[in-house]
């Protein structure tokens, strides 16, 4: 739990607010040339803030953290993964994974990840 004093002239009142951590640990999976799976591990301390989900951010050209508001995104449910379907083939792919609270607030990005399996052949069954 962090504490965050504010001052207002003269005045001094504390309060407290709960940090929501980044998910650690994203990987993107092509399991296709059209299809990539997002994993992350979720933050591993989360305070009195109950996770609900998350939301998770990619895009296909790989652009600075400043630019993630135009990236497309998806809200999951309480789960550490998610399937992302109708892709570009042979296009390089990143992605970055918020928690979100109960009241609805959300954590802060986690790493981008890169998908780095461009140009490898992804064998299908």
């Amino acid at each position: 739990m962090s504490q965050v004093s504010v001052g207002k002239t003269g005045l001094d009142s504390v309060f407290t607010a709960d940090v929501i951590l980044p998910p650690s640990n994203v990987r993107i999976e092509r399991l296709s040339p059209t299809e990539m799976k997002i994993s992350w591990d979720a933050p591993s301390v989360v305070g009195t803030a109950r996770i609900i989900g998350y939301v998770v951010h990619y895009t296909a050209h790989v652009t600075t953290p400043g630019e993630i508001d135009r990236w497309s995104s998806v809200n999951t449910g309480p789960v550490t993964s998610v399937m992302i379907g109708q892709l570009e083939p042979h296009t390089v792919y990143a992605a970055a994974v918020r928690a979100r609270s109960a009241d609805s607030r959300l954590g802060t990005f986690s790493d981008i990840a890169v998908d780095n399996h461009i140009g490898k052949t992804i064998e299908t069954s």
